[in-house]
């Protein structure tokens, strides 16, 4: 949702939603908070209505996995090349011959979609010699081979982590739960899952929300039990 004008668009967005609000009884005033990726113009816009944004958990590991994927660019690009080599009519007649398993790519947009592509390479790569007409020259080498193994292994954590994540019913306590065990293995990763993280926009309403999860609510920080007060419920008399 990054626009060349995240001002405007924030703006745009604001104005459609308090349009649209009333065809169901609501109003601005009812919003507590947003849900949304952790990007310019969901900040601006719960900048704007004044209420907290609760940043999506897989879009904040697709940031920090991507960023842990930098270094490997070259030799991503290496398996790339050779997938758009095999998806050709000949190469990917060839290739059916020996099995049924075909080329994947991977999208720029999602990182799970390099680990999909990094894993049919391993699994592809038995069935495709270097002695192969037109195919040899695609081929990674051993050392870039090597590489690209020891990341697919360093990557499985994270896979699981992106699965589990986009389950029914988990919560920001199961999401908080699963980030710190990850950075346990992969502390670079804390840039974008640490609980405190510079992308994060509402840092005590979501530190103050996991406490409460945790049946910890007595631990809350004056900032954070202020960050909770509108979602205050007064005690029920019962008779």
């Amino acid at each position: 949702m990054d626009e060349p004008d995240d001002h405007l668009n924030a703006d745009g967005h604001m104005m459609a939603i308090s349009r649209f609000l009333p065809f169901f009884g609501k109003s601005l005033d009812g919003c507590r908070f947003l849900v949304g990726d952790n990007c310019a113009v969901n900040k601006r816009l719960a900048n704007l209505l004044r209420i907290p944004l609760m940043g999506c958990a897989s879009h904040r590991l697709n940031l920090a996995v991507r960023e842990y994927l930098e270094p490997y660019d070259s030799s991503l690009e290496e398996v790339q090349r050779l997938m758009r080599k095999l998806r050709k009519v000949k190469q990917a007649a060839q290739l059916r011959t020996k099995t049924l398993l075909v080329p994947v790519l991977h999208q720029d947009t999602r990182w799970s979609s390099t680990f999909s592509m990094l894993e049919r390479y391993f699994r592809l790569r038995e069935f495709i010699s270097a002695d192969e007409e037109d195919i040899g020259d695609f081929l990674p080498s051993h050392a870039t081979h090597r590489k690209l193994a020891t990341l697919i292994a360093s990557l499985s954590d994270a896979e699981s982590v992106s699965k589990r994540l986009q389950a029914d019913g988990r919560t920001l306590l199961d999401a908080r739960d699963l980030f710190d065990a990850l950075i346990e293995i992969r502390p670079a990763f804390a840039n974008y899952l640490a609980p405190d993280a510079d992308i994060i926009h509402s840092v005590a309403f979501e530190k103050a929300t996991v406490k409460v999860l945790a049946g910890q609510a007595a631990m809350l920080t004056e900032e954070e039990a202020t960050a909770l007060e509108p979602f205050k419920r007064e005690p029920t008399n019962h008779r």
